[in-house]
């Protein structure tokens, strides 16, 4: 055989191996799922910005292994972090990486029809106006700074928590108590604290959400729990001197209006305890909506 003919017969051979790896590559399609995410709601006083971010798998193969990586601009740290899969708690998933800061997860045999849920609470910087993230799920490693080189990326889209406009506002996720302005009492004649909060939600308090000629405070609002019964605290400060409230009335939407009292002894369901030394209220709730004194 001459070298001309060995010379075809090698283009040929190289021509089938062409052929053969783009035949490969083009039945390595990605599998089908979906990702979305979303930000919880404005942020502000000691709030933190809350973002959930969702996988589903409806392809019919199987994921050996599922990444996550979701970057985050404009905070501090990532004080709240929790996983789950079709539900269910998933322990030591997720890690957060400090500079720059993001959220990594690595989850391990994902299978058709699994729901995989990340949720963070980012604190944000002192100087943030309102903090972003935005995540990229992948079956073969961590997608960083939106570099998608391995090609199976699934994008959840950039998300954004707001900081909330004044003093008067507190709001977050996943705190345990939120605080509106109390050194200058948001520049009203009260400032509003909750304390108590159920873990793992989002809330806000609105110390000046409305004005009140009856008793010259303003309407205070509150959101908690997704308006789901839930047992907190409200903590109201009024200027120095402040006569003690004749009560305070709740209202709410799904609820009955309800008139608080003063609490009895070893009372704490849906009354106030009053403190003439600290001109502060307490009081016990059990839903969220709107709060008025009554002087």
């Amino acid at each position: 055989m001459n070298r001309i003919h060995l010379k075809r017969l090698g283009s040929a051979f190289a021509a089938v191996a062409l052929v053969a790896l783009s035949v490969g590559s083009v039945s390595a399609a990605v599998p089908n799922a979906s990702a979305t995410g979303f930000s919880y709601g404005d942020f502000g006083g000691n709030g933190y910005a809350g973002f959930s971010e969702t996988f589903t798998l409806t392809d019919s193969s199987t994921l050996s292994k599922l990444y996550l990586e979701s970057d985050i601009v404009g905070g501090a740290s990532v004080p709240v972090l929790s996983a789950t899969l079709n539900g269910s708690s998933v322990a030591n998933a997720c890690s957060v990486q400090a500079s720059p800061l993001s959220v990594k997860c690595l989850f391990k045999t994902v299978r058709t029809n699994d729901v995989i849920n990340v949720t963070f609470g980012v604190d944000p910087l002192a100087s943030a106006s309102s903090v972003t993230t935005e995540g990229f799920w992948s079956s073969s490693g961590y997608v960083t700074g939106g570099n998608n080189s391995h090609g199976d990326a699934w994008p959840s889209g950039l998300l954004t928590a707001n900081r909330g406009g004044n003093g008067n506002f507190a709001g977050g996720f996943g705190n345990a108590s939120l605080a509106t302005d109390i050194v200058n009492l948001g520049g009203n004649s009260q400032a509003a604290t909750l304390k108590g909060l159920p873990g793992g939600k989002y809330a806000s308090v609105n110390d000046d959400a409305a004005p009140d000629a009856t008793s010259g405070f303003p309407v205070i609002e509150l959101h908690v729990n997704d308006g789901a019964p839930a047992t907190f605290q409200l903590v109201i400060v009024y200027p120095k001197g402040t006569n003690a409230p004749k009560g305070y009335e709740h209202t709410s939407d799904g609820y009955p209006t309800v008139t608080y009292t003063s609490c009895a002894r070893g009372d704490t369901s849906d009354c106030f305890v009053w403190s003439n030394k600290n001109t502060t209220t307490i009081l016990y709730l059990s839903h969220n909506g709107f709060v008025r004194t009554k002087g």
